[in-house]
């Protein structure tokens, strides 16, 4: 027990020191979860210098081919076997982010789950378990130093059924490519594109900096930050941000408050990048703002929302009315990244405002910034927010949920499965409490 606690202590403290890497593993279930995953890669993959040895490893020995760290579950092999395809041929015609999927990962059935939730979950489930889990487990082995798993997977529908993405996200991300990229009818590869320029950001190597610009930080900023970062100092190299566990710490301090939102600026079209300029003050202005009015796309942000004048103390509830009667969306800690020239010289304390958290909350910013470019953007920003974005849709699937149960509506269907009404109780219940504690901060 001694030597496996010492040999723990060795490998964090290696992790710690940049001796190594933790492996990430992504777990794609369904057709969406199997088609984000795909556009995810491609995204890891192109905007980074070198794929990242986090969600990538070696194929053979010596070789520069990679293969993602992913297992694919589907319960009908289409999806599954197109996007193979699309994994190979581009990494045959783009060398620099040439990528493949294992063919030893993946889980496929020939019978579908019809868009059965009750069918998936009681059907499929128990049948599939054991070769989903051999699976997940060769590829864990595969990792120096197992790090988590991501698991993309979409809100309704048989096999990928779950609480793995907001409800409002198509409509949201099919607004963006219409009115910001152009793009008149978006497909789902469109729409994967737009949703995981944000996710990579967040999951891409960064590193922590305070939230004083580099050229302002004072010795009490140095005391007052991070432990991980007062000792390492401000002029020195910094750690980088550990997946995903400085994320979860970070952001989900409190196991009441698990929703989270991304947002990502600049929204520009590809082919406009090279005739716009880009500066720091302006996309940090256009995120806050994204940020405390709860829009998804710039074009939707009410430049008249503005944070109450008076101290978040002497409210005794945390939402506040504003002359435009809109209402503040708070926050319960955000992640800010930053990726391009200036980003440790970026200022970002406009983020730090505490009219935007909650009394209680000690610590709710956190930055980390890389100088490496992002794709093609000259600069970029990504905001992982903790935050009441999610009451809404939430109440939205909970009232178009609870009127499809009280008229009877495919029933059936589930209770064929040995499904029962106790547990749309149940889930009715849960979303209702997630709803009431955002609803409250």
């Amino acid at each position: 027990m001694v030597w496996s606690e010492f040999l723990r202590r060795q490998v964090l403290l290696r992790l710690y020191r940049g001796g190594g890497s933790m492996g990430v593993v992504v777990v794609q279930l369904g057709q969406g979860g199997n088609q984000m995953g795909y556009a995810l890669f491609q995204c890891l993959a192109s905007m980074a210098v070198s794929p990242s040895n986090e969600f990538f490893r070696s194929s053979q020995p010596h070789s520069a081919a990679v293969k993602a760290r992913a297992v694919l579950v589907d319960m009908e092999p289409k999806v599954i076997q197109g996007i193979m395809k699309r994994a190979k041929t581009t990494a045959v015609q783009a060398h620099r982010s040439a990528w493949t999927y294992d063919a030893q990962r993946l889980v496929a059935h020939n019978s579908g789950s019809g868009n059965n939730w009750a069918r998936g979950y009681y059907g499929h489930g128990p049948q599939c378990l054991d070769s989903v889990l051999d699976a997940i487990r060769l590829e864990v082995e595969q990792c120096d130093i197992f790090g988590g798993f991501v698991i993309l997977q979409s809100l309704a529908g048989g096999t990928g059924a779950g609480l793995g993405t907001n409800l409002s996200t198509n409509d949201q991300l099919s607004a963006i490519c219409r009115t910001l990229l152009g793009i008149l009818r978006p497909s789902f590869d469109d729409i994967n594109e737009v949703a995981v320029e944000a996710l990579g950001c967040a999951l891409l190597p960064s590193s922590w900096r305070t939230v004083q610009p580099s050229s302002q930080t004072t010795q009490k900023d140095v005391v007052n930050c991070k432990p991980e970062i007062r000792r390492a100092g401000p002029s020195s190299m910094r750690p980088g941000v550990r997946l995903l566990s400085d994320l979860l710490s970070v952001l989900c301090s409190h196991p009441g408050y698990r929703m989270m939102t991304m947002r990502f600026t600049p929204q520009v079209p590809a082919q406009s990048l090279d005739f716009t300029n880009f500066t720091w003050g302006a996309q940090l202005k256009h995120l806050r703002q994204m940020l405390i009015t709860g829009a998804h796309k710039e074009l939707e942000m009410d430049w008249n929302v503005k944070l109450p004048t008076s101290s978040v103390h002497e409210h005794k509830r945390g939402v506040f009315p504003t002359s435009a009667h809109h209402l503040i969306n708070r926050s319960l800690a955000n992640l800010l990244i930053l990726r391009g020239s200036g980003s440790d010289n970026a200022d970002v304390s406009d983020f730090a405002d505490d009219r935007m958290y909650p009394i209680w909350q000690v610590d709710p910013l956190s930055v980390a910034a890389c100088s490496t470019l992002y794709g093609r953007y000259e600069i970029a920003a990504g905001l992982l927010s903790n935050c009441q974005s999610s009451v809404l849709p939430a109440s939205r699937a909970l009232t178009k949920a609870y009127n499809m149960f009280a008229s009877k509506a495919f029933l059936h269907q589930y209770f064929e499965h040995g499904m029962e009404a106790a547990s749309f109780d149940g889930a009715f219940a849960s979303i209702e409490d997630v709803v009431t504690r955002y609803s409250l901060l």
